[in-house]
């Protein structure tokens, strides 16, 4: 999948990395979600925020010194997301990533073709 690959990448660049799925997979809405129906990018935004927040805070206390950054790399709608994301962590200041990057986010969410 492209998330693998993009993983891949970053890795063989020399990050560590972790990839989640996005706000509208299956295994998201079980664990994550906190509307019984994903697909208002806001409320999916903030719900992958806070997932992230979990994340990292665990991997930051178990490699205390080891972790020197956090970057957020998003493609599509997990690019929108990143978007969202980047002004949800500039509010609230959970994660404190140092960079993003959205790789071809949705341009119109009601037609993919415009």
């Amino acid at each position: 999948s492209m998330s693998t690959a993009l993983a891949q990448a970053v890795y063989n660049a020399g990050y560590s990395v972790f990839v989640i799925s996005n706000a509208m997979n299956w295994e998201f809405m079980q664990s994550a979600a906190t509307t019984l129906t994903p697909g208002y990018t806001p409320r999916d935004a903030e719900d992958v925020y806070y997932a992230l927040y979990k994340i990292t805070s665990q991997i930051k206390n178990k490699y205390k010194e080891r972790v020197t950054g956090n970057s957020l790399i998003g493609y599509s709608l997990g690019a929108l997301h990143t978007l969202f994301i980047a002004k949800l962590d500039s509010k609230y200041n959970l994660v404190n990533f140092n960079r993003f990057l959205a790789i071809n986010p949705p341009v119109n969410l009601l037609s993919p073709y415009q």
